[in-house]
């Protein structure tokens, strides 16, 4: 079989609304917008900031928080711009392409400006090694973030007939980045509950129980075909059992669906993950950690009530909010449509109409060429815009620092010591210490002075309490030199 071709939903006679991909493709870039001003910020830290995020927060007041999270309000970043990259590959080329796609993902990053905003060290790299010559496939490093699985949205809704085609096209656009198996897999995840999510919208409200089993069995048949396929390309040091990590966190997943303790989940899925040998310990339902944020976003698609509950939901977690934004939207904005989207929110969105565009795109199989804008030329205006206003902010930040910083100097630091061979003798306490060491044995006798006349002190009051105004102790007849019995 040819896996760079497809059947469309038209061949076997399916259908699939067109708002569904629609809001899918704008689903994504509304949580990604969402998030981006609460990018690495802490759930504690970021309701101390902001309270319940509930929409669209004010660039100024992120960039108070932490001034490297400033983003032009409604304008989305590097999660949705990699998924919008590859979309446009696939449309164009009407299958996937992997030297296509590294032209498009190369044009978005030239030599002087990089047009993602908000990259991370894993593009870095990438994108060093693509332009290097390296095979797209081995360019990724041994990571299992959540950071290259946006650009699997485009091969789930795509190949709507052909799901080996879907799947090895969802395993390299993640290789490019990612090839920890417990990445790729998620990615295998989230594609998957897409691809059944578009096919089927109303399986969900039917039965999660047989929606979530389903899906179990389709991602271990995925994990069976990435351990045969693509093993090669995977670390030589990675265990048997990284391949099976997604499922086992679905079979965790599958009890949560009964729970109405939305706490009593994440703690759950804490647990699962931190089975699963991450580097560092996770505390956070959306951390940059596969094993976690792919069955939360699942359980959000699964469990919503409605679009914006289950985004806000996810963004609130704050760390990576970008990411879990466009991955918990896109899974949203499949099942509710672009009508479920709340009103508000779309006109809010830089670049709506190209966006929403891709995704009436992926409904049909072919690009409009007729009102789509070039990726690299849309991307660029507002990157430009966004970086302009960064700097000037920047500036303006630095400035009120060193005002303050003057109005408010800090106190000299001690001297240093010198180095060891200008220093063949011990040098004095105050140049260590920065003030002369008290003497001890002169420091405790100057306390049992302290302490004696504290003694003294008590017992000349007590004594003075015990007289009258004459003199007298209390309740004794004043004293007589004459009668010195006192009578």
């Amino acid at each position: 079989m040819n896996l760079n071709t497809r059947s469309t939903s038209i061949d076997k006679g399916n259908t699939v609304r067109d708002d569904f991909h629609e809001g899918a493709v704008l689903g994504m870039a509304i949580g990604d917008a969402l998030g981006a001003p609460c990018q690495g910020l802490k759930p504690g830290r970021l309701k101390q900031a902001f309270g319940s995020v509930g929409g669209f927060l004010d660039p100024a007041r992120a960039f108070a928080i932490h001034p490297g999270n400033y983003r032009l309000k409604g304008l989305y970043s590097v999660p949705t711009q990699q998924s919008l990259a590859v979309i446009d590959s696939l449309l164009t080329m009407d299958r996937f392409d992997r030297e296509d796609l590294k032209e498009v993902l190369l044009s978005l990053w030239g030599e002087d400006l990089s047009l993602f905003r908000g990259h991370d060290e894993s593009l870095r790299k990438a994108v060093r090694r693509l332009r290097e010559g390296e095979d797209p496939r081995s360019s990724g490093q041994a990571h299992p973030g959540i950071s290259g699985i946006p650009r699997s949205l485009g091969p789930a809704l795509f190949f709507k007939d052909d799901e080996e085609a879907m799947l090895s096209s969802v395993i390299e656009t993640t290789l490019l980045t990612h090839n920890d198996p417990r990445a790729v897999c998620g990615a295998l995840a989230f594609s998957l509950a897409a691809h059944s999510i578009a096919m089927n919208p109303e399986a969900i409200l039917k039965n999660p129980g047989d929606f979530l089993e389903e899906l179990k069995n389709r991602v271990e048949s995925g994990e069976t075909f990435l351990r045969e396929r693509y093993g090669r390309y995977m670390p030589p040091d990675a265990p048997e059992h990284a391949y099976t990590v997604m499922n086992n966190c679905l079979d965790v997943l599958a009890p949560c669906l009964r729970e109405s303790n939305p706490d009593l989940v994440k703690r759950t899925l804490l647990a699962e993950a931190n089975r699963h040998d991450p580097s560092f310990r996770i505390t956070v339902v959306t951390q940059d950690f596969a094993p976690v944020a792919i069955p939360w976003a699942i359980y959000l698609a699964i469990s919503s009530r409605s679009f914006g509950q289950g985004v806000l939901e996810t963004v609130n977690e704050g760390k990576e909010a970008c990411v879990s934004g466009a991955l918990t939207g896109a899974l949203l904005g499949l099942r509710f449509g672009s009508e479920g989207i709340p009103g508000e929110w779309i006109p809010l969105l830089i670049n709506s109409r190209q966006i929403a565009l891709r995704g009436e795109e992926l409904a049909g199989g072919f690009p409009d060429w007729s009102e789509r804008v070039d990726l690299a030329t849309l991307e660029r205006k507002w990157t430009l815009r966004e970086n302009a206003e960064k700097a000037s902010r920047r500036e303006e930040y630095l400035h009120e620092k060193e005002k303050y910083e003057r109005k408010h100097p800090r106190k000299p630091k001690a001297a240093e010591l010198p180095p060891q061979e200008e220093a063949p003798f011990s040098p004095p306490p105050e140049l260590v210490f920065g003030s002369d060491l008290p003497d001890p044995i002169k420091a405790k006798k100057e306390k049992a002075i302290r302490g004696k006349k504290r003694i003294d002190w008590k017992e000349h009051r007590r004594k003075k309490k015990k007289r009258g105004s004459d003199g007298s102790e209390r309740g004794h007849p004043p004293f007589d030199d004459e009668n010195k019995s006192g009578v």
